[in-house]
């Protein structure tokens, strides 16, 4: 079944529902309703953010000792280790690995991919499968793959950026001449990063 052939809540393209951070309790939704509160941002994520930073910095070992610390509280003993980081290469792959694990089915995957580079190396040119559950008549039940794409996902390289308008630009900066600034130095206000995210949805780029 492809991605959105229906709009049923109670199918699922990949043969499988999504039990993280679900309340298992409430066995009916539409009856009772939910107010489980959603964890926009876990401190997990604040530690690979920290291991990330410390990587960017060339502190490789630290970096390393953090997702150490992480895995020890989630596997509840301390000699699960991260593979050995001597480079940004070698950090990267670790800190994206380990977010995809951590942070799995929490949105995360496709922009760690694409605001490191790798999204046209690991996604482009992939389609995705998922699994067909059959029942038997005792009752048993037997998988098989299926694909669950029409075609092949792109993400060429010029997808990991996108151009801003000049006008936008124009808009949002102020050149400020004097008072110890070089000329043509551009500062921006308190306000840039919003007035920015506004201008482009007007300007649509």
């Amino acid at each position: 079944m492809p991605y959105g052939a229906t709009k049923s809540p109670g199918n699922t393209v990949t043969g499988y529902y999504m039990r993280k951070l679900l309340d298992e309790t409430n066995r009916d939704f539409v009856l009772n309703g939910s107010y489980q509160p959603w964890p926009e941002f876990r401190y997990a994520e604040l530690e690979l953010i920290k291991a990330e930073c410390l990587a960017r910095a060339g502190k490789y070992a630290e970096a390393r000792t953090v997702i150490n610390d992480l895995r020890v509280k989630r596997f509840g003993r301390d000699d699960v280790y991260t593979a050995p980081i001597s480079s940004w290469d070698t950090a990267l792959d670790v800190i994206l690995h380990e977010r995809m694990i951590e942070l799995c089915y929490e949105g995360h995957r496709f922009w760690d991919l694409r605001r490191t580079g790798r999204a046209h190396t690991v996604l482009d040119g992939k389609k995705y499968t998922g699994v067909l559950w059959k029942k038997a008549l005792d009752g048993s039940f037997t998988p098989s793959s299926v694909a669950a794409d029409v075609a092949a996902h792109r993400y060429p390289t010029g997808s990991l950026s996108r151009r801003v308008r000049l006008r936008i630009i124009q808009r949002l900066v102020k050149t400020v001449i004097g008072s110890g600034y070089e000329k043509d130095s551009i500062i921006y206000d308190g306000g840039f990063r919003a007035a920015f995210l506004r201008e482009a949805g007007r300007e649509g780029a």
